[in-house]
């Protein structure tokens, strides 16, 4: 009221009826017909004046402000390591320097000098430049580096900037906190612990947005499906839906480039293995945002050798089991046939799984072989209907002959 509102010494009368019942009976203020007047002349200067003494020499911390400094510290944390996740996935070893850029590299680099790192040379030196980096700084390269959104949206950011960098600066300077400052630096703190990608994943909006029209129609539709699955939210929905976006991805790919795995076929002994379609899919998880992170013909997993293994930071895995098949199916059949096997391997992790199906039968209906009836998800339920587990399963469309070798 003395020194943040503008209120001049005569416009008492809108203030809080608690406080004009304290500057009343304390005699600092006294009421005339509605209207409420300081009983001392020359009043706020000098309240101001006497206030501003007291404060100057308070050396205690408020009781709310450990909860507030904790909060605060969580908040950087957590927006530090997300930031750190998403640019070791997209640039691996050289992520510190890909992402500081040269003056931000600079920067780190010579704050740690100062600090406890005398004899560093580069950032490779550094166990984590971010952490000789600001909270704004960090704001600042997450804008500037186009790591993309980390799992909120654009404007979330804003308005993080806008509420929580005031509550440090009053932390840095020593000032004194306030009222609100504990719940909302609390909100932060949970809404960027249920919302914020740590994995080092795109978030769903923009693993969908990558994609051209045709296929984002798909990845919006398998994310639908699996949104079944109540276990479907958080990292685990940003992560898996990045396996989906890749394998969609695979599968266009395939139907445009129809690689040797894909072509035309004269005996079974000249058929594609399921090794071809195994290496073949590593390779094409290696290109994309998803590479350094998956393994072929890893044991010890559900109790056995699993075909590609998809491995992500928090501990999650997702094993994408690979199959070949020469006779025509229908969707129950191959799902029969194959998902137990599949669903097995994820039994001591999340329950997410993918089935990949290399499709060499022949004679099909050209129609059965676009992607969108290519790719959907199957849900395992328990006794009361409750889905318990999902599996993707994507068939790759084989033993394909050119265009224009296509007969009715």
């Amino acid at each position: 009221m003395l020194y943040e509102d503008g209120r001049e010494a005569f416009e008492l009368t809108a203030i809080d009826e608690l406080l004009q019942d304290a500057l009343i009976s304390s005699g600092l203020a006294y009421a005339v017909g509605d209207e409420l007047r300081w009983a001392i002349a020359d009043a706020r200067p000098r309240l101001r004046a006497a206030l501003g003494d007291v404060i100057a020499g308070m050396r205690r911390p408020q009781p709310d402000f450990p909860q507030i400094s904790e909060s605060c510290w969580t908040i950087e944390r957590l927006v530090k390591q997300a930031l750190r996740a998403r640019a070791k996935a997209l640039w691996g070893a050289a992520w510190g320097s890909e992402l500081l850029g040269s003056t931000q590299s600079m920067t780190a680099l010579t704050r740690a000098r100062n600090a406890s790192y005398a004899a560093a040379i580069s950032l490779v030196d550094l166990r984590d430049p971010l952490e000789w980096l600001s909270l704004a700084e960090v704001l600042e390269l997450r804008t500037a580096s186009g790591v993309g959104t980390l799992g909120i949206s654009e404007a979330m950011w804003a308005k993080l900037r806008i509420e929580l960098l005031p509550v440090k600066d009053r932390i840095e300077r020593s000032q004194l906190m306030r009222k609100q400052d504990v719940d909302l630096t609390r909100r932060w703190v949970s809404l960027l612990s249920t919302r914020l990608s740590t994995s080092g994943s795109r978030s769903m909006e923009e693993s969908i947005a990558s994609s051209v029209l045709p296929q984002r129609e798909v990845v919006g539709r398998i994310r639908d499906e699996l949104s079944d699955n109540p276990r479907f939210h958080g990292d685990v929905a940003k992560d898996l839906m990045s396996l989906v976006v890749a394998t969609v991805r695979f599968l266009a790919h395939v139907l445009e480039e129809r690689p040797y795995y894909a072509a035309a076929f004269s005996t079974r002994n000249d058929a594609p293995l399921e090794r071809d379609l195994q290496d073949a899919f590593k390779a094409y998880l290696d290109m994309s945002d998803l590479a350094g992170r998956s393994a072929v013909e890893v044991s010890s997993i559900g109790g056995g050798r699993a075909d590609v293994v998809l491995y992500f930071g928090d501990g999650t895995r997702y094993v994408t089991e690979v199959k070949r098949k020469f006779k025509h199916t229908t969707r129950p059949e191959l799902e029969a046939a194959y998902l137990p096997q599949t669903v097995a391997y994820q039994l001591a992790n999340v329950p997410f799984s993918q089935l990949l199906v290399l499709d060499l039968s022949d004679g099909r209906d050209v129609q059965l072989e676009h992607l969108d009836e290519s790719i959907w998800v199957t849900h395992s339920r328990d006794s009361l209907g409750a889905v318990v587990a999902s599996s993707v399963v994507a068939v790759v469309r084989a033993n394909r002959p050119s265009p224009s070798r296509r007969q009715s």
